[in-house]
């Protein structure tokens, strides 16, 4: 008689979405940044650990204004041009994660940002 050992492994399944680090965020900059300067950096975790659709696979993205760009890799916000804040003050920005998983698993957050006065001496 022959007898072998079969060892089966569970697999990963794309049960779970993606959890920004915070519901909201909050930022306040001032008018005169430079176009290009980061603003924030959100932040998303994926439980499942599948290389496929978990931590690695996550990519961001942005809705709301041009003003802003968003780093679908790293999640940096960036500006993209000098901002007025007599044009416009508030800018309320949607931030998504999506994990690489087939039937991809998402989540948004807000992020508002506040242009404040530059004082000028």
């Amino acid at each position: 008689m022959n007898c072998c050992t079969c060892l089966f492994l569970p697999q990963d399944e794309n049960d779970n979405p993606p959890e920004f680090s915070k519901s909201s965020y909050i930022i306040k900059i001032p008018e005169n940044l430079i176009a290009g300067a980061t603003v924030l950096v959100v932040n998303a975790t994926d439980l499942d650990s599948s290389r496929e659709f978990g931590q690695a696979s996550l990519i961001y993205s942005l809705e709301g204004s041009s003003q802003f760009r968003l780093n679908s890799r790293s999640g940096e916000l960036t500006t993209t041009a000098l901002l007025d804040r007599e044009q416009k003050s508030e800018y309320i920005l949607i931030v998504r994660a999506v994990d690489g998983g087939v039937g991809p698993q998402q989540k948004t957050g807000i992020a508002t940002v506040t242009t404040l006065h530059s004082s000028f001496n």
